[in-house]
């Protein structure tokens, strides 16, 4: 019984941490202004965006597609 609570207890910390490797690679791109959001990018796909110039800030996840998101965007516009 105390190894299966230790098994679950392993588990739950490795889907949270699967979790939050997931939500590194989100990130938002601006350019001249324009910004749009990226979530299925390669790992050195940052990179290559900030060495075209672009803005590259990381966004975690949940915070995507959110009203108040789409409320700053319309401010930079």
């Amino acid at each position: 019984m105390k190894k299966l609570v230790i098994a679950l207890c392993l588990m739950m910390v490795l889907a949270v941490m699967v979790e939050e490797a997931e939500a590194k690679w989100c990130f938002r791109v601006c350019y001249r202004g324009i910004c749009y959001r990226r979530c299925r990018g390669k790992r050195n796909e940052v990179r290559q965006y900030r060495d075209r110039g672009y803005d590259v800030r990381a966004i975690p996840e949940e915070t995507f597609f959110t009203r108040q998101d789409e409320d700053e965007d319309d401010d930079e516009e």
